[in-house]
């Protein structure tokens, strides 16, 4: 009778179990945090949320993660915008490359704000709970056979990329190619792929350091990360649970970036030290870098106005948000 006269009695000792999927290997650095993160909404649920944990792409592909949580496949994952897989379009702004912001804690409160005041893009992840949202760090390119200087150097290359700078890389006469991160490395050896466009830290997690060679230093945008939840997941959970991982979420968001910070460090001696080479562009370099980054903005926003989409509305006000976060 007790637990009739109140119902949220048995709600509140309902355990839920969950899976978590996460493409990184377990040993990876950030996936030791996000390890920890999962700990912690376990411990702080008092052991109501149980969380199976599938790292290495051993539940699902990378490219078969956004739908994955979608349809309910898993509940809980880590999330690149852009990633192999991505349906992802108005939200491809937020990674526009060379944006003009200072730090990857600016990009942080950037890509927030300007998440939570474009409901366009909010709508592109229906059936998704999106949390701790955070700015990687910035990518680099990074090559096998040759130094790239300039933008012209790329043509005829094969780079590995997806979403906006697959466009980048057929602007400018180069190929783009699209991977899984379990096939970068066997890729880069074969000689299927010579170049990459990503940050230190990841090539460093994924052993690509070991075989590029040259590091041009365009100091890019980064891309945005965050925590996905399956929506009908999010929503059985009662308020006191969903707390629980928008706090976890947060922190974890907060600990990679200090994490990012210190893994490029090593990354970047470790690469010093195999004897790659290191090359910042002139200023006259970095002006034609600049002026083909500028043309890849106006393409892209361009064609996603002929998809229908509202692209330029997106992109004015994420030109108003940059003359805050640049400062």
């Amino acid at each position: 009778m007790l637990l009739l006269a109140f119902p949220s009695l048995v709600f509140a000792q309902k355990t839920f179990e969950l899976k978590y999927v996460d493409w990184s290997p377990p040993t990876a650095g950030i996936s030791k945090i996000n390890q920890k993160m999962l700990d912690m909404i376990t411990e702080k649920s008092g052991g109501r949320i149980k969380i199976t944990a599938y790292f290495g792409e051993s539940l699902l592909k990378m490219a078969e993660v956004f739908k994955g949580v979608q349809q309910g496949l898993a509940d809980i994952s880590y999330w690149t915008v852009g990633a192999p897989g991505s349906p992802e379009r108005l939200a491809m702004l937020m990674r526009l490359p060379v944006l003009g912001i200072p730090s990857t804690e600016a990009g942080t409160e950037f890509v927030r704000r300007l998440f939570e005041t474009s409901p366009d893009i909010a709508q592109e992840y229906k059936g998704i709970e999106v949390l701790g949202l955070r700015m990687m760090p910035f990518s680099e390119f990074h090559s096998v056979k040759k130094l790239v200087k300039k933008p012209a150097d790329m043509k005829g290359m094969k780079v590995i990329t997806t979403g906006i700078w697959a466009d980048y890389m057929k602007l400018n006469g180069a190929a783009p190619v699209a991977l899984g991160v379990g096939d970068w490395y066997l890729s880069l050896e074969r000689g299927l792929v010579e170049a990459q466009i990503t940050h230190f830290p990841a090539a460093y997690i994924f052993k690509t350091l070991d075989i590029f060679k040259y590091h041009t230093m365009i100091h890019a945008s980064g891309v945005p990360s965050c925590i996905f939840v399956n929506r009908n997941t999010w929503a059985s959970l009662p308020p006191d649970l969903q707390k629980v991982l928008k706090e976890a979420a947060e922190w974890q968001a907060k600990e990679i970036v200090r994490f990012d910070h210190e893994e490029e460090e090593r990354a970047i001696e470790y690469a010093k030290k195999r004897g790659n080479t290191f090359y910042s562009p002139t200023p006259e370099e970095m002006k034609e870098w600049y002026q083909s980054f500028k043309l890849l903005h106006e393409q892209f926003v361009n064609g996603l106005e002929k998809e229908g989409l509202p692209a330029k509305k997106v992109y004015d006000r994420l030109v108003e948000l940059l003359e805050k976060y640049r400062k």
